[in-house]
């Protein structure tokens, strides 16, 4: 089993919560663990992983070192989607635009558009709608 439980949208809710998002994320992580095993689901539990641990991002952190150094990474100056009340970049699927006829639907026709500001609503939190 792996746990994708890494980014800002987790450290947000931490801090909403005023928990440490190490704690937060790894309590819901446990809560979702013992939610699989009600359902009876088998997992092998001695396999599992979470990319906020130390010992599974410190190798993700090597190999950009890695790609950074032969260049095949680089670092340069975007427009993101970025959304005032998570505080965090949206991808353009989870971008919901403001018309004259209110909130559009996400994606569709905004998708691929790179904006210079916040240019919408992501939908997660009350205050986004």
């Amino acid at each position: 089993m792996g746990w994708d439980a890494f980014g800002m949208p987790a450290e947000n809710a931490a801090i909403k919560h005023g928990v440490h998002p190490s704690k937060w994320t790894y309590e819901n992580m446990s809560y979702m663990k013992i939610q699989l095993n009600k359902l009876g689901l088998s997992y092998d539990w001695d396999r599992e992983l979470a990319t906020c641990s130390p010992e599974y991002y410190r190798w993700n952190q090597w190999f950009f070192l890695r790609m950074l150094q032969k260049g095949l990474a680089y670092r340069k100056t975007s427009y993101v989607n970025w959304c005032r009340s998570c505080a965090t970049v949206l991808a353009n699927e989870q971008v919901m635009t403001r018309n004259a006829g209110g909130v559009t639907a996400r994606g569709a026709e905004g998708a691929g558009a790179m904006v210079p500001e916040d240019n919408g609503l992501c939908g997660r939190d009350a205050q986004c709608q």
